[in-house]
Formats: C-alpha cells, sequence, structure tokens
C-alpha cells in the first residue's frame, strides 16, 4: 500500500456573529481575497441552504507553500470556514480541469486532483472525502494508472450517480502507452462497484487518443453523458460525445467536427443537460488560418443529432472571448458565461448569453470591473475556470479568478450570485450579436472496453492555519414589547466603504429607526470595484400575548395539557401550582394557566375535563354470518378506552359472545385505568330471520328490433 502525505492547514476563522437567513434573496459580486497569497478559482458548488464552497488553488510564496483551498461560504457569501490542503505528490496549474468537486448530499464534498507517479512509477488522482462541519476529511485514497505504467491522469470529474454512487471520470494510460476514459464507481462506503475503462479506435482497430473533457448527467440522472477527446493526433479535429448507462455500458457514442474550415485544438469546457432531454456544450478551437481562437456552443437532442451551432463572437472588434461554463437554469435557460479581454484598450470582463432551447439569444450580460481577470490563450496560457451551478434557493452561481490590485495584484476568487435573468450588482447590457451560426456534423464512433485503473489510499495530517481578509456586514434582528417605544440604532460601519444606501434613502453608515419593519442597506467599499454587501434587519414590536390549552387524547388515562401562547412563554403556573408548559392530569375538572413572556407580560386561560374523558363508552358489533346456517349471531363488545375485562350477564367474560335466542344482553367493561363502563341490547324472534329482498330488473336492448323486453328476478 503506497502512503502519500497530505497536509491540511485548517482555517480557524470565527465568524462575529450569527447571520440570520431572510426571504430576500441576496445578489453579489464579490472578491475572495486572502493575505500575501495568490489564488486561483478552479469551481464552486452550492450548499443546502443557499450557500456554496469554492475550490481554489493557491500559492503563498512568504512561507514557500502551495496547495488547495476550499472556503465554504453562507448564502451572503460571508467565510464560514476555509481549509488548505498540501499534497506533497499533487500537480497544481492554472488549468481549471486539474481538479474537481462535487456536493454528494448533506453538504459533504468530495474532491479530486492529479498527482505524480508514486514509487512504483503509477500516475494517478487523488479523492478526498470532506465533512462540511469543519472541513475535515474521512477518506481519502488513489485512483492510480496500472502498477508500472507512467503517465499523466488527467482531468478528473465527478458526477453524483442516480443510485447514490458517485462516479469518477479520468483520463488514464494504457500498458501501450495509449489513453484511456476510464469510469469508476464508488459507493457511500468508498468502495468500487464497477470500474471501466473506454477507447475510441480508428477504422482499422487501432486506439486513437481518448481523453475526458467534462461529464454532467443526462435530465433524469439516470445516465452519464460524457464528452471526450477522440483524435487520432494531436491536432484534436473533433470530440466525443458518449452516453453510459447505470451499468457503466455505452449506449450511443458520436464525435463531432467543424464542417468547411480549417481548425484545431477543439475543446469541450463546459456542458449540460436540458429539459427536453438534449445536451448543450461550449468550448473553443482555433482557426489555423488567422490563429485565433474562437468560442462555439452547440446543442443535440436525445439521439445525439445536432440541433443547432453557433461560433460566439468577440465584444469589441480587438478583443477575444472565449465561454468557459454553462448551465441549464432552474428557469429552463441555456447559460453560457466566459471571460474576454480587450487587446486595445485592457479591458477585461465576465460575460454572459442566456439562450431558449432553440438557440436563440433572450439577453446577454457583462460583468466588468477592474476585479475582472483573464490569461490569454496566444501567449500559451490556458483558460482560467468559470464553474456555474444552479443554487437550491434559485440563484445562479458563478465563480472564477479576478483580481485585487488595491493589494498588490493578488489573484482571488471572484464570486457572482444573481438571479434567473443574470442581475447581480454593477452588472451592464450587452448589446452586442456575439452569435452566429456554423456548421457542425456528427460521425459515428466505435469504442472498445479494458481496465487500466487500480486503487490506493493516501495518508491525512490536520494543520491549524489563518489567511482569510474578508470583510462582514452583520445587521441583527431586534424585536420590541408592546409596551415599550420603538428606538434602535443600526450600524453598518465597514472599513473602506465608500457608500451606504439604506431602503429608506439615508446614505450615513448607522440609521436611526423609531418604527417596525424591514431595512436593508448596501455597502460599497472603495479597495474594490462593483464590491458590494447587503443586509437586512427586521424591527418588530410584540403583541400582547393570548393564552390558549390544547389537550391530548393520545394516551389512555391521562390528557396532556399544553399550554400555548401567541409569544413566547418564559414561565407557565397551573392552578395546580405546577410551573411547567405541558402538564398530565388524571382526574376530571377545572384547570387553569398564566402565562408570562419575555416581555413580563401576563394572559390566562382554563379548560374543564369532564368525567367522560375518563370513562369509557361501550356500544356493540353485530355479526350475522353464522345466522343462516346455525342461527346465531356473533356480539362484540367496544370500548373507547382499551379493555381490560369483560363481564356479560350470560356470566361469559370474553370479548364476543354468541347469541341464539331472544333476549336482554348486557355486559360491563372494565378499562385499563381501571374504570367501568355499561351497555345493553335487545333481541327479539325477528332479529334471528334474515329479510329477503327481491327485485324485478328489465332489459329493453330488444324493444325496437324485436318488440321484445326481458325481466329477470333478483333477490339480496
Amino acid at each position: 500500500m503506497h502512503k502519500h502525505l497530505i497536509r491540511i492547514l485548517f482555517t480557524g476563522l470565527v465568524m462575529l456573529s450569527m447571520i440570520p437567513l431572510f426571504s430576500q434573496e441576496v445578489y453579489f459580486q464579490r472578491l475572495f481575497t486572502s493575505l500575501d497569497r495568490q489564488t486561483i478559482n478552479y469551481g464552486c458548488e452550492p450548499t443546502e441552504d443557499g450557500g456554496f464552497y469554492l475550490l481554489n488553488f493557491f500559492s503563498d510564496d512568504t512561507e514557500m507553500r502551495f496547495g488547495l483551498n476550499i472556503s465554504k461560504h453562507d448564502k451572503k457569501g460571508n467565510l464560514v470556514w476555509t481549509n488548505d490542503y498540501e499534497l506533497e505528490t499533487a500537480i497544481y496549474g492554472v488549468d481549471f480541469r486539474r481538479v474537481d468537486m462535487v456536493n454528494t448530499g448533506r453538504d459533504t464534498l468530495v474532491v479530486s486532483g492529479l498527482r505524480f507517479p508514486d514509487e512504483n512509477g503509477s500516475d494517478g488522482n487523488y479523492m478526498l472525502k470532506i465533512e462540511p462541519g469543519t472541513g475535515e476529511t474521512v477518506y481519502s485514497g488513489l485512483i492510480t494508472n496500472r502498477s508500472g505504467v507512467s503517465g499523466p491522469a488527467f482531468w478528473p470529474k465527478l458526477i453524483n450517480g442516480f443510485h447514490e454512487e458517485l462516479n469518477y471520470l479520468g483520463s488514464h494510460i494504457a500498458f501501450d502507452s495509449t489513453f484511456r476514459l476510464h469510469l469508476e464507481k464508488i459507493n457511500q462506503n468508498n468502495d468500487s462497484i464497477s470500474s471501466k475503462s473506454f477507447t475510441a479506435i480508428d477504422e482499422d482497430g487501432f486506439p486513437v487518443l481518448t481523453a475526458l473533457l467534462d461529464a454532467t448527467n443526462s435530465m433524469d440522472s439516470s445516465s452519464l453523458v460524457v464528452s471526450c477527446i477522440s483524435s487520432p493526433d494531436e491536432l484534436l479535429e473533433s470530440v466525443g460525445l458518449l452516453t453510459i448507462d447505470s451499468s457503466s455500458n455505452i449506449t450511443s457514442a458520436h464525435k463531432y467536427s467543424i464542417d468547411s474550415i480549417m481548425y484545431q485544438g477543439m475543446q469541450v469546457f463546459g456542458m449540460d443537460a436540458t429539459r427536453d432531454t438534449g445536451i448543450v456544450m461550449t468550448g473553443s478551437y482555433v482557426d489555423v488560418v488567422t490563429n485565433n481562437t474562437t468560442g462555439f456552443v452547440f446543442k443535440t437532442d436525445s439521439l445525439g443529432q445536432v440541433v443547432w451551432s453557433k461560433n460566439i463572437g468577440s465584444l469589441t472588434p480587438f478583443s477575444i472571448s472565449i465561454p468557459n461554463s454553462c448551465l441549464y437554469t432552474s428557469g429552463d435557460e441555456i447559460l453560457v458565461m466566459g471571460k474576454s479581454a480587450d487587446l486595445f484598450t485592457g479591458e477585461l470582463s465576465d460575460f454572459a448569453i442566456f439562450l431558449d432551447d432553440e438557440g436563440n439569444v433572450l439577453r446577454q450580460k457583462l460583468y466588468s470591473s477592474e476585479n475582472s481577470f483573464f490569461l490569454d490563450l496566444s501567449v500559451g496560457l490556458v483558460l482560467l475556470a468559470g464553474e456555474l451551478q444552479n443554487s437550491p434557493d434559485g440563484s445562479i452561481l458563478y465563480s472564477t479568478t479576478g483580481i485585487d490590485l488595491e493589494n498588490g495584484l493578488v489573484l482571488s476568487p471572484l464570486g457572482i450570485k444573481m438571479d434567473q435573468e443574470g442581475a447581480a450588482v454593477c452588472e451592464d447590457t450587452l448589446n452586442v450579436e456575439l452569435l452566429t451560426d456554423i456548421s457542425i456534423i456528427r460521425d459515428t464512433l466505435i469504442m472498445v472496453e479494458d481496465n487500466v485503473v487500480d486503487r490506493d489510499t493516501i495518508t491525512v495530517d490536520i494543520v491549524p492555519f489563518n489567511d482569510y481578509d474578508l470583510p462582514i456586514l452583520t445587521l441583527l434582528d431586534t424585536f420590541f414589547c408592546p409596551q415599550d417605544p420603538v428606538m434602535a440604532t443600526l450600524n453598518a460601519t465597514l472599513e473602506n466603504a465608500t457608500s451606504y444606501l439604506w431602503s429608506t434613502g439615508d446614505t450615513t453608515p448607522t440609521l436611526f429607526v423609531t418604527e417596525e419593519g424591514e431595512y436593508q442597506v448596501t455597502v460599497t467599499l472603495d479597495d474594490r470595484i462593483c464590491y458590494m454587501l447587503c443586509d437586512t434587519s427586521n424591527i418588530s414590536v410584540r403583541d400582547f400575548p393570548e393564552a390558549n390549552i390544547s389537550p391530548d387524547l393520545s394516551v389512555p388515562c391521562q390528557v396532556t395539557l399544553a399550554a400555548t401562547s401567541t409569544t413566547d412563554i418564559a414561565l407557565a403556573v397551573w392552578s395546580t401550582g405546577d410551573t411547567i408548559n405541558n402538564l398530565v392530569v388524571t382526574e376530571p375538572g377545572d384547570y387553569s394557566v398564566t402565562i408570562t413572556d419575555s416581555c413580563d407580560n401576563q394572559a390566562q386561560a382554563s379548560i374543564t375535563i369532564g368525567p367522560a374523558v375518563f370513562t369509557p363508552v361501550i356500544d356493540f358489533t353485530l355479526d350475522d354470518s353464522r345466522l343462516c346456517e346455525f342461527g346465531e349471531l356473533l356480539l362484540t363488545a367496544t370500548s373507547t378506552i382499551p379493555a381490560a375485562a369483560y363481564q356479560w350477564s350470560t356470566g361469559e367474560t370474553t370479548e364476543t359472545i354468541t347469541v341464539s335466542t331472544p333476549g336482554d344482553y348486557s355486559v360491563t367493561v372494565t378499562d385499563i385505568c381501571g374504570e367501568t363502563g355499561e351497555a345493553s341490547i335487545s333481541f327479539d324472534e325477528d332479529s334471528f330471520v334474515l329479510e329477503l329482498e327481491v327485485g324485478i330488473n328489465r332489459d329493453y336492448s330488444r324493444l325496437c328490433e324485436f318488440a321484445e323486453m326481458r325481466l329477470w328476478a333478483e333477490a339480496s
């Protein structure tokens, strides 16, 4: 078993106070700057409460450290915790496909990334499972090439499965030095339940370069849809699209190329399933004639046929604009986002294109600020990450890398939380026509299967660390007692703030309020363009309390009296002298309670519990199924309280007796509480005679044709 050491540096950031969740949504653009380090974003993942995780690479020149950083944020972007994860054999870089993460449920993360060859020469990927409370690892393992096989195992992807399994996809080298696309299905106990590798072959049956680009679930999550390199050489003139069912079998395989132009380097940066069971993909290619990198987006139907395909043009005549992610939003729209750099003015920005299922542009947004950052593909650097996610609170998350110009050109994660229309903070409408038609053609792709992967474990060590500088805006909710005046000072003062705007129109750091209501403030900071924080305070006046008593009769022999109030209950005093909220009584009588709330206001309530609550009500059920054959009736005693004993006037002591003669019958039932109840019933001679009812039925179906009508008798 190969042992490798991971150092996890835990950042023990403590929130200044608990921030309540409010009904209104919070949208923002935020730069998450750390101290004395460069941080490049790999992606984001939403949490169940509307917050999110950020996955980053960090490089700390002061302490000569580098590694992974994961931070957890609430729905406003405020930091909950952050950890540094250092893996001695890990490979990092600006290529965002080197590391991936997924929220597997209940905010538990799984992260996978590249590592260097081990002592046996096998390359592979590491995998960490991280619990949401503090970010500690609960599992760490390796997915490697077969022992002794050296060569990169790059670009991992993690997808949640249909049966709660985790799908790991990666690219691994086989013994013949050819690439394989590998799929590993892993259960919740971190064990492999399926392990299979795939490679494309040419017409002569020889393997061609097959490596993962991206993957997503089908719309019903029953299948995986995987885009991959499927090229006989390094020119990368086509991309493959595979559909893999829940049994890890390929059900369809096609490759796609651009018609009528000379190009190379075709790649997919993002893909997602659409509501109509199609797949949308976005990426880029290099025009061989102009040497320009151009973005594209196209959509296929459920059979893999191209529905429409578009080029993504430039925002300005001298700019380069490349997509880096796409998403099918919860508003049933296609969203493509990317980065743009104007080579003439130097202006940098992130852009968004919203399309319908037919490829028509609905709207375009521009998120331009001094915090935007772009790496130019023309100088040999890859595109910086951008990841889109649907959040459970209905918003859209986008994470990428920005730059902090005020603090020495520090690269930092940039997060945008927008509504379904693309509105966040400081966005602009983009009126340039970016999309033009291109022709993408589809061919058959032939795939074969094998297995080129092993699994192993790694060792984890945890060391505390603290290295983030994020401002926090906190307004607290306040309530006032009904007899007191409303007087509260709301304080939104933040260092480096340039402006304050309250929902009342005031523009001061503090706001004095004398009326109940909801007060919201937006604070703009001077060290980050378009950097705003928002928070809300609810000022409310309590009503005077109204008390009530709710009886619970579900338990025999007792009644639970629950004291309730329209406000809180600080003290409940019963007429029995008890001082508890829920009083259990076993005797009939009059009961009252006096409640006192946290404002020292009181209210009273009373209730009468009658004797009938504790006394069983007796009745009978009659079964005449034996009357015809045996001339008998079955008589059963019933009780509203479970019975402990029966005493019939016949001397019998069972729940049910047999009655065959007319007369008066009575029963005394003793319930489990020791209380008794009685009931009686009389039978005459007619009770033992079954009544026969005879009816005549008619059939008119033959009346018109034959002047006939059928009659027959029916007894019940």
